[in-house]
């Protein structure tokens, strides 16, 4: 079984032009002034990254953290779990603009604008949807020329990198003991199509924990034919691939996938990476044309 993990080549990050950093908090901006700061707080860190890179006006002022454990840019206040924010720090930042995930945080609307604060719910679920969705917050501003750019950069980035093949891939997310065959209905899913692999798994169906994750049983992976897994975790990507391991010594289905196996990194394919979706993009093809040479 092959097991590669990602790294970043100095190529690779010609992919993507973008630098800067997330700036320190400061005073909310004057009535009336159209150059004047303004604060955004974000439960999605793509967001967060996107905003700091594209405008000054634009200031982070709180976030989830990309990961576990991961810290944030000095003067973002840490709003904790994605799932249930800390509305106290969300005050404390005085946002004017808190920005959620449409499918995950619609029913925190009303708490999440408590402190006046205008709520932009945006769709990561899909390339397209979420470069609207970082169009929709620089509008929500009062308008940003530079984050339009960077999304329409990015768009061009990610179609000039479409194979002129069509090489099959098996997309799983794994935890030891449960796989989730990743759709098209992901962010993740509709990257592999748009770059022209061939999702083995696209057209499976079953019990979704996530929209678009849907719960893998040995009748189904049965049903699929040959092709390279790419295996996504969270956590330790060593406890799921030794389980993988283990699944496919015991036979069955799961010991046709054995031999092509790619672990991805976590850091940049366990949750929507926005503006790197591109960078992304190059990564995955370059591992697959490791394990599998394209024309």
């Amino acid at each position: 079984m092959t097991n590669r993990r990602l790294h970043l080549p100095a190529a690779l990050l010609l992919v993507i032009g973008f630098a800067g950093s997330s700036p320190a908090p400061c005073e909310p901006p004057p009535p009336g002034d159209p150059a004047a700061s303004v604060r955004v707080a974000t439960l999605l860190p793509y967001v967060g990254d996107a905003v700091s890179r594209a405008d000054t006006r634009l200031v982070v002022v709180a976030s989830v953290a990309p990961r576990s454990g991961a810290p944030l840019p000095e003067g973002v206040l840490d709003l904790g779990s994605p799932h249930a924010p800390n509305l106290e720090q969300l005050a404390l930042s005085r946002p004017e603009i808190v920005v959620a995930d449409a499918r995950f945080h619609r029913s925190l609307t009303e708490p999440l604008s408590g402190s006046g604060a205008r709520v932009v719910l945006v769709d990561g679920s899909s390339i397209e949807s979420t470069l609207a969705g970082l169009r929709e917050v620089g509008a929500a501003a009062g308008g940003s020329q530079s984050l339009d750019q960077l999304v329409e950069t990015c768009r061009q980035q990610i179609e000039a990198l479409r194979l002129a093949d069509s090489p099959a891939l098996l997309p799983l997310f794994g935890a030891p003991g449960s796989y989730t065959a990743i759709t098209p209905r992901t962010w993740l899913g509709d990257l592999i199509e748009t770059l022209g692999f061939d999702n083995v798994a696209a057209e499976v169906s079953g019990r979704e924990s996530f929209p678009g994750y849907v719960q893998l049983s040995d009748e189904v992976l049965m049903t699929l034919p040959r092709a390279t897994v790419v295996l996504v975790t969270h956590g330790s990507p060593d406890a799921v691939l030794e389980d993988f391991e283990r699944k496919a010594r015991q036979g069955g289905p799961w010991k046709r996938f054995a031999a092509d196996v790619i672990v991805l990194d976590p850091d940049r394919f366990a949750a929507n990476p926005g503006l790197d979706l591109p960078v992304a993009g190059a990564e995955l093809i370059e591992l697959v044309q490791a394990e599998r040479p394209m024309p």
